[in-house]
Parts: structure tokens; sequence; C-alpha cells
């Protein structure tokens, strides 16, 4: 059963619709706005690859978010705030970009720019065997990043020939951000606190707690390394 068919009240639209139809329109927005992200991020990654790196990814490559003309422009568009425009966002798109030209994510009507951003820090073989088994699996971008942990978790061989695969804390943060920049707020609806029972209210509290304690300890051993 479908979220029209379960509604007690029929919908009712200013022209008269069948069911059917109803449900194209919802199912046809519900893809266009899986997309959005997507094209955004292709359109932007393309730009600042173009006009920065003269369209040529290998430049990208070798000096990514490193580069001081990639750290100046995400200079300026910090401060205004704008969704998807963060320097994180950003080199994200251009990643993306890159990702599209290798293993063409945009054609691959079950993925989106948040399967895209799941993958980022595979190497390619991995990055094109992971959205293989999305595509074929009609994984959502949430199965896609579990299973990529697993992955990493079961096989914590470097990503790149001599480097060495990132730290716990770092995939910790990068998941995060990633997070952050597809919009999730990991404490959303504050009002309904008071509504719970006092035993799961402690819950609550004391993984918070143990969660707040882990990130000072982090923070802590970031101030001494710039000591």
């Amino acid at each position: 059963m479908n979220e029209l068919e379960s509604s007690n009240d029929a919908p009712v639209f200013a022209v008269a619709m069948p069911k059917d139809g109803v449900a194209a329109l919802v199912a046809d927005l519900r893809t266009l706005h899986r997309h959005a992200a997507l094209d955004f991020a292709l359109a932007a990654g393309r730009m600042v690859v173009e006009r920065i790196y003269g369209g040529d990814l290998d430049a990208w490559r070798n000096r990514g978010s490193r580069d001081g003309s990639f750290r100046e422009l995400a200079a300026l568009l910090d401060p205004l705030k704008i969704p998807g425009l963060s320097s994180t966002s950003l080199f994200r798109a251009v990643a993306t970009y890159e990702l599209e030209s290798r293993v063409g994510v945009s054609g691959r009507p079950q993925l989106n720019a948040s399967h895209a951003a799941a993958v980022l820090g595979l190497t390619e073989a991995e990055q094109e065997r992971m959205l293989g088994e999305a595509e074929a699996n009609d994984w959502t971008a949430s199965r896609l990043k579990f299973e990529v942990e697993r992955a990493k978790v079961a096989d914590p061989r470097p990503n790149k020939v001599g480097r060495p695969a990132l730290p716990v804390f770092v995939r910790t943060v990068n998941r995060w951000e990633r997070e952050l920049a597809a919009g999730q707020a990991f404490y959303g609806d504050l009002d309904q606190v008071a509504e719970l029972a006092d035993d799961e209210a402690t819950r609550i509290e004391a993984a918070v707690r143990a969660q707040r304690k882990q990130c000072d300890t982090l923070l802590a051993a970031l101030a001494k390394r710039r000591k």
C-alpha cells in the first residue's frame, strides 16, 4: 500500500486526477528532488575545474583542496553560508564531477549525490564496485554508506598505494561532514523532549554524554597538536 492509498481522505485537486496520475506525479517529483543535488554538484564541480584548473581534472587530482586557489575560493564562499557552497561541499562537488567522468553516476537512475558522496574516500576500483552493487541491489544512500564502512572495517588496507588507511576518527568526522552537507538535522524535533519517558530520556542523555566525552577527547588531541 502506498502513501496515497493509505490516506483516509482522498486528495482534492483543482483538476480531477485519477489515482495513477497522482501517483505518477508524486513519483516524478521525488525523482526530480533525488537528482537535483547531483545535477548541482556536477555543475558546480565542472565550473570549478574549468575555471580554476582549465578543465584539467589531473591538475585537480594532484592539488585537491590544499591548492591555494581552491582555498581562496572557499574562503570567499564560506561566510555567505549558502547551502551546498561551503568549502567541504565544494570539494565534494569537484570530487563528484571527477567520479562522474570515470563511472557515469548520472546515467544510473538508482544513484544520486549521496550515493556518490558515500564512495569518495575509496580507490577508483572500489568506487566502481560499490556503486555497481548499489545500482544492482537498489540500495539507498544510507545502505551504501553502511556497506562502505563495513568494507573498510573488514579490509582496512590503504586507500591508495603508499598512503595508509584513514584513521577511524578522520573517517568518523568525514561521515559527519557528509551528513551535515546533506542537510541532516541530527537534533531536530527538540520540542518533543518533554514527551519522553523517564527511562528513555536517561538512556539518550547517557549516550549524548558519552559522545560528548569522545568529542572532547578529540578536541584535546587537536589542541595538543597545535601546541
